[in-house]
């Protein structure tokens, strides 16, 4: 497969990524309980979401490693490994994605629709260290890609 072809075939799996990443963010709970949820919507239940959400950076962070509990834990690191393909692939499709302030704008635009989707359809709930976390694992995604480039070319020089 020549470069075009292999670009066009990691541009389609970003698009993938990006899709199961929005439909396992959005739709994490079981099918009975979202359209219970979005049959009984109401302006109130997003005006409740709004006042339950957290605006205070490292809040839910800090109380969630403060627990010792691996759930919490679990929720912390899921969100950061969730959003590492982005960092990596990015820079792949696109060259503007081969900078490190595209890919955090990115990947916080990106991360902040997800939560107002939440917040709207109350379907979750709006949360900034989500925002954070997901920035957080583009970067370590970009980092990785670096290093990648670094090998690579070591090894195939």
């Amino acid at each position: 497969m020549d470069k075009k072809g292999m670009i066009k075939l990691i541009t389609l799996l970003f698009i993938i990524y990006c899709l199961i990443l929005l439909i396992l963010i959005i739709f994490k709970y079981p099918r009975v309980l979202i359209k219970e949820i979005l049959v009984s919507w109401n302006f109130g239940l997003v005006y409740r979401n709004i006042r339950t959400a957290n605006l205070i950076p490292f809040r839910t962070i800090t109380r969630d490693i403060l627990t010792f509990d691996s759930y919490y834990i679990k929720v912390l690191m899921y969100n950061i490994i969730a959003f590492v393909p982005m960092g990596f692939l990015l820079p792949i499709i696109s060259n503007k994605g081969k900078n490190i302030y595209f890919i955090t704008i990115f990947a916080t635009t990106f991360s902040l629709i997800i939560e107002v989707i939440q917040l709207i359809t109350v379907l979750g709930a709006f949360d900034i260290d989500d925002i954070l976390l997901n920035t957080i694992g583009a970067i370590i995604g970009f980092t990785l890609y670096l290093a990648f480039l670094k090998i690579s070319n070591i090894v195939f020089k």
